[in-house]
């Protein structure tokens, strides 16, 4: 009989985490989206993202240029475009943690250190 370690570790199970993290992740963010625009530089960003300008120092010209691609996606408000993109860059910010916890806990876990 299998454990919970084993059983969570198969490929199956592997696979699968990682879109529901994901997808999790982005969903909730998503949900909870400004949909137009929010106080601070939010306005000036999508200002930039529109005409390709240069924002306040330092310019945060990847932003720019990934807002712009995010634009075009077919939602009625382009603000809400923008904050699209970082729903998509903070999901996958959760998946790469996930990632990187499971790989510490895996490699600090008393069963891993008997078996070396």
């Amino acid at each position: 009989m299998k454990t919970i370690e084993e059983k969570l570790n198969s490929p199956a199970v592997r696979m699968l985490m990682s879109p529901v993290i994901f997808l999790a992740g982005f969903c909730w963010l998503l949900y909870c989206a400004v949909p137009t625009i929010y106080w601070g530089d939010s306005a000036e960003m999508v200002t930039v993202s529109c005409d390709l300008g240069v924002a306040h120092s330092p310019g945060y010209p990847l932003f720019a240029q990934l807002a712009r691609l995010f634009g075009g996606l077919p939602f009625e408000h382009y603000p809400f475009r923008i904050n699209v993109m970082s729903v998509f860059a903070a999901a996958l910010a959760v998946l790469l943690i996930f990632h990187a916890v499971r790989i510490i806990t895996v490699q600090s876990s008393p069963a891993s250190s008997l078996s070396r």
